[in-house]
């Protein structure tokens, strides 16, 4: 038979409810032979009590022991209960007189002296027994002198002549299997409600993931359940909307990067056979070699991305962490960028809180961030624009920032663009493509340097990048 999440959790139930009810039903049945005996213990004592009394008195009127006639009417104005009977005995064991037995439980009319020494010696003794073989079966007795005006002359026996401890352990018994029978019945229904009903989500999650297995994020499950199965519920939809988005983001991603290499090798080509074939003249081979030189080396900086991202992901990159001087990496940058500055008519702003500021990292990483947020920023920062750049020292940690003016960011764009192959609207609408994993390897670099880079913006105004180092305080 098939292992399912709903037989497993019913039997397991069931078993647990079983195993819980035997248990009781085992230390009931312990506890109440251990009460129903102490109390009958009792009752024969005080009956053993009053028969010795009793015939106490009737002895010392002048009966004396022989008089067993008078001692059985004693008993008999005493009573006694179902179950119970009493022997009279004189001090050398022999049964003057009894009560209560039937005729194949009494087998001896002599008691052995072991029996009775304690009783003779004027304590009273509970057991249980078969009296030295005096009866024919085990039970429970009580031993107590008879005491007269001349001294202890015998001894009387209260027994319960009926296995009455097992009769009243099983008569409670039989209501307890009785109620038990009752709960299990309920309990199965219960388990059986109990386990489907936490199955159930269980089942559809599992068709629900085979489905997304395959390629269908459409799929939800349905948020029926309550506490800790609908927040699964919950959470598994919400995975089921990320791996849709991502799907969708990578099928982006896949589209953007063939497009990133088709067109260059198309250009690469193109060129290469009109310089081999004679179509491009001799004169114009050195222009166009140029251009086919800026596509290969940006397909080199394709290939970077990929393998940079593949790098971070694996977490095979160590950094060696130095200090060095940060306003010096700055500087680089801005002179690397000049001439796309120069080109668009961009303002430059240039804070620096000192003229050498040191941070604690790994500069060639640091740079590598340094560049692409400067590449972003004239990029995205229209003719004639504003690119604001800022080092400012804040105790404990240096903030850089790179700020352009521009179209700026959504708020949904600002929650994505860290994201893996995500590229805003903006940067498509443009034309300015590209691979969408420059501000992801941004932000992997600077969470391997335990420090945090966020980005704000004011949308159609601005959009501002900051992220932290550690300062490394001047000596």
């Amino acid at each position: 038979m098939k292992k399912t999440l709903f037989r497993e959790m019913f039997i397991y139930n069931v078993l647990l409810v079983v195993l819980s009810m035997a248990l009781t039903a085992i230390v009931l049945y312990t506890q109440l032979g251990a009460y129903f005996k102490s109390s009958i213990y009792k009752t024969l004592d005080s009956r053993a009590e009053q028969v010795s009394k009793m015939s106490g008195y009737l002895i010392d009127a002048g009966g004396g022991m022989k008089q067993a006639v008078g001692l059985r009417e004693v008993m008999g104005l005493i009573g006694h209960d179902e179950g119970q009977a009493f022997i009279i005995t004189d001090v050398y064991g022999n049964v003057v007189v009894q009560v209560g037995f039937n005729e194949n439980q009494l087998q001896k009319y002599r008691i052995e002296q072991g029996e009775l020494v304690d009783s003779l010696e004027g304590e009273t003794v509970a057991r249980e027994g078969n009296l030295g073989g005096a009866l024919t079966n085990r039970f429970l007795y009580v031993t107590t002198p008879l005491r007269t005006r001349l001294g202890i002359e015998g001894a009387v026996i209260a027994c319960s002549t009926v296995p009455y401890i097992q009769n009243m352990q099983l008569g409670v018994m039989k209501m307890f299997f009785f109620a038990v029978t009752f709960v299990i019945i309920l309990t199965l229904l219960v388990a059986a409600w109990f386990s489907q009903r936490i199955a159930k989500p269980v089942r559809e999650m599992t068709q629900v993931a085979r489905r997304i297995a395959s390629g269908d994020f459409t799929q939800r499950v349905s948020r029926d359940a309550e506490g800790e199965l609908g927040i699964l519920a919950a959470s598994f939809n919400q995975m089921t909307v990320a791996l849709g988005e991502m799907d969708e983001v990578q099928s982006s991603f896949i589209s953007d990067v063939s497009h990133e290499l088709r067109t260059p090798m198309t250009i690469i080509s193109g060129f290469v056979e009109g310089v081999l074939d004679g179509t491009i003249p001799e004169e114009e081979h050195k222009k166009y070699l140029e251009i086919v030189l800026s596509e290969i080396k940006r397909l080199n900086r394709l290939v970077n991305d990929l393998l940079e991202m593949s790098r971070l992901n694996s977490g095979k990159i160590e950094y060696k962490m130095v200090p060095f001087e940060i306003t010096e990496s700055m500087r680089k940058a801005i002179v690397a960028f000049e001439q796309s500055i120069s080109e668009k008519k961009i303002d430059i702003e240039v804070e620096f809180d000192s003229d050498c500021m040191m941070v604690m990292g790994n500069g060639d990483s640091v740079y590598r961030v340094i560049a692409n947020l400067m590449d972003n920023a004239v990029k995205f920062t229209p003719e004639g624009g504003r690119i604001a750049i800022s080092i400012k020292n804040a105790g404990n940690k240096t903030k850089v920032s790179v700020e352009n003016s521009g179209g700026g960011l959504s708020e949904k764009e600002l929650n994505h663009i860290w994201d893996r192959f995500y590229q805003t609207d903006k940067s498509r609408s443009s034309g300015k493509r590209g691979a969408g994993l420059g501000l992801y390897i941004v932000k992997n670099i600077m969470q391997a340097h335990d420090n945090r880079i966020y980005a704000e913006s004011e949308e159609g105004k601005w959009t501002r990048f900051t992220f932290e180092l550690d300062t490394v305080k001047n000596k």
